[in-house]
Order: structure tokens, then C-alpha cells, then sequence
């Protein structure tokens, strides 16, 4: 409500003005909440704006990573980390998110290095707010994560070329996790045409034994963790010599 005084012919009147807020205060609550959410979250966001080139709002995990203050880094612009980072020229950038825009909702994901030998993940989608395009950009330092993937593939790789028969059962399950090629050969089968039959098609050939001997098998190797345990016994494959 806003008063003020007039005179009118002499006399003194009070004008008194109201305007509906309700809306307006509610926007701005909203507002408040969603920097309270952008400035909480342990992910770097930025939103930038796609035809300036230039950062609307950066996140404290945003200013954290890139080794700045939130208002240095505002000041500094998103020129200056494009700069820093040697990866985009400003023809690239506007041309990513012009694509973004034009697929709207899709999101992206992309990975690159960044300084101190990390590696960085980049989820970028477009948003629209009003009559406005903008960018939100979510960086994720993936650099841990990158080394266990390395360190999968390079297991990965040494089972299937290992000489033996390698086989990861789900014991409740009674299921194939995984087979190694030296497990597909013993049986005669390709890798996949294994996966394909799993442990009960391999009971039902009568390859292997019956489902009761297995679980019992594996509930005593579970009591035992983590010890191994070794057998010797016959293998069985319809139509191939016995194995021993």
C-alpha cells in the first residue's frame, strides 16, 4: 500500500494506492530457493547466457573448482576459462548451444581435461525462462571415477584372455554374471551362446551339477569368506569326450 497526501481545492485527501504483490513475492521465493538449491549443491553449475557468451550465475562448488571467488569468476567471464582451458573458441561454443536450443530438452555429456591433470564430465542442456534462452551447464569431477573404469577394462581384458575358465555366478540367482573365452571353450560354446544358456541350461544338458549341489557349494564358500576353495571333478558336455 502506498499513501501520499493531495490537496484538492483547498482540502487535504489521502490517496492510498494498493497493489497486489502475492505473485511478485511468490516468484521471489522461488527464486530464493532455487539459489539456496544451485549455491548447496556439491556439483559445479553455471548458467550462461548463449548470445552474450558470458556467465549469469555460478554456483560456490563453480568458483570452488575453477580455483576462484563466485564474484571473481563472474568478473572474469566465461572467456577467460574457455581461455584457460584452450579447448573452445567462441564459434564452437555458440554453435554447441545453438544445437542445444534446437533439441531442446535434450541434454549433452562430454568429458575433458582440466588443469592439475583431472578430468572433468559436462552435462549442458538448454532452459527457457520468459522470453529468454539459457544454458545450465553441470560439471562433475569424474577423475576417480575414470581411473576405476581404466582399472575395470584392464581386469576385464586379462580374464578373457586368461587361459582358464573364469565364470562370476550370482549365487541366489544361480545365474551367468559373466564368462571368460576359456570357460566358452571348455564348454564348446561361443561366449555368447553361453551367457545365453546359463547355469541351468548347463544343468539341464547335465554338464554341470544339480541345483542343490551348487547352492550348497556356495553357501559353504560364503561361510568361508574369504578363503578359497578347490575341487577336482568330471565335466560333463553332451556329445565331448569326459574332462577331468
Amino acid at each position: 500500500v502506498m499513501l501520499r497526501a493531495e490537496m484538492v481545492e483547498g482540502q487535504c485527501l489521502i490517496v492510498s494506492v494498493s497493489r497486489d504483490t502475492t505473485h511478485a513475492r511468490a516468484r521471489e521465493q522461488r527464486l530464493q530457493m532455487l539459489d539456496a538449491v544451485l549455491n548447496d549443491s556439491p556439483d559445479s553449475m553455471v548458467v550462461i547466457d548463449p548470445q552474450a557468451l558470458e556467465f549469469l550465475e555460478i554456483n560456490n562448488a563453480a568458483a570452488s573448482l575453477h580455483g576462484h571467488s563466485r564474484e571473481d569468476l563472474l568478473r572474469r567471464g566465461l572467456d577467460s576459462q574457455r581461455e584457460e582451458l584452450g579447448l573452445w573458441s567462441r564459434e564452437d561454443l555458440r554453435g554447441r548451444y545453438r544445437s542445444l536450443i534446437d533439441n531442446y530438452p535434450l541434454t549433452t555429456s562430454e568429458r575433458f581435461p582440466w588443469p592439475g591433470g583431472r578430468t572433468i564430465e559436462s552435462r549442458r542442456r538448454a532452459v527457457r525462462l520468459e522470453d529468454q534462452w539459457l544454458i545450465v551447464s553441470v560439471l562433475r569431477d569424474v577423475t576417480d571415477r575414470r581411473a576405476a573404469e581404466r582399472k575395470i577394462q584392464q581386469l576385464y581384458a586379462a580374464v578373457n584372455q586368461a587361459p582358464d575358465a573364469i565364470m562370476i555366478v550370482d549365487p541366489v540367482r544361480l545365474a551367468f554374471i559373466d564368462v571368460n573365452e576359456g570357460c566358452a571353450r571348455m564348454f564348446g560354446l561361443s561366449r555368447p551362446a553361453l551367457l545365453r544358456l546359463g547355469l541351468r541350461g548347463l544343468q539341464g544338458m547335465g554338464a554341470i551339477d544339480p541345483e542343490h549341489v551348487l547352492r550348497e557349494r556356495y553357501e559353504a564358500l560364503i561361510a568361508r569368506h574369504p578363503q578359497a576353495q578347490t575341487e577336482t571333478g568330471e565335466l560333463r558336455v553332451p556329445g565331448r569326450p569326459v574332462a577331468m
